[in-house]
């Protein structure tokens, strides 16, 4: 006789159990302990951390925190991506990014930006710059934003070549050119990419 026992999220039926079984299987609720994907995983919600982790970026450039590397060694060059939510507070703007090291002599890099620009309709406005990063980069820049408490997405993608002398970092640093922008620090990450 043949039978289905429930475990892990997964249940199942069998017809004529004693002579030909047929098992039909179900898929619940899977619950891990964690998953390691070797692929791009795909999901339709989005999430947002607390609004209590946001950091606030005004004019001036700042640290987006989670945003800075480990140390890169020297000569090496590597590529990134930057990615996370963030909002308005304030008047109307645009969000700027740029790529801060302080490093001397200088580093080599490149960014390009995509920014949700728009909640209703999903609109990205891609920007690309910061050729030679220091610390006061050409940023790349969103579309304007008008003020809300709606939460937009932004994504960088760069490379950044480490000065052939001396090991060092870099970070993602985040400016306003009007009002505030708030980077949710929760949501937000950087990874370098193999």
């Amino acid at each position: 006789s043949v039978s289905v026992t429930t475990a892990n999220g997964v249940s199942g039926t069998v017809a004529t159990a004693t002579t030909t079984p047929a098992i039909s299987l179900t898929l619940g609720a899977i619950t891990p302990s964690s998953v390691v994907a070797t692929g791009i995983v795909n999901g339709a919600n989005t999430f947002y951390g607390p609004s209590s982790n946001y950091t606030n970026a005004t004019t001036t450039l700042s640290t987006v925190t989670g945003m800075t590397s480990s140390t890169i060694a020297a000569n090496q060059n590597v590529g990134f991506m930057c990615a996370g939510d963030y909002y308005w507070s304030g008047t109307q703007g645009k969000a700027e990014f740029g790529i801060i090291t302080t490093q001397t002599p200088a580093n080599a890099g490149w960014l390009h930006g995509m920014f949700q620009t728009t909640v209703s309709t999903g609109t990205i406005a891609s920007d690309q710059g910061d050729q030679n990063p220091g610390t006061s980069p050409t940023p790349v820049s969103s579309g304007v934003v008008t003020a809300s408490t709606n939460h937009y997405y932004f994504q960088v993608n760069g490379a950044f070549q480490q000065n052939a002398t001396t090991p060092g970092t870099f970070s993602l640093q985040a400016a306003a050119s009007a009002g505030t922008i708030k980077i949710d620090a929760a949501s937000a990450y950087c990874t370098i990419l193999p």
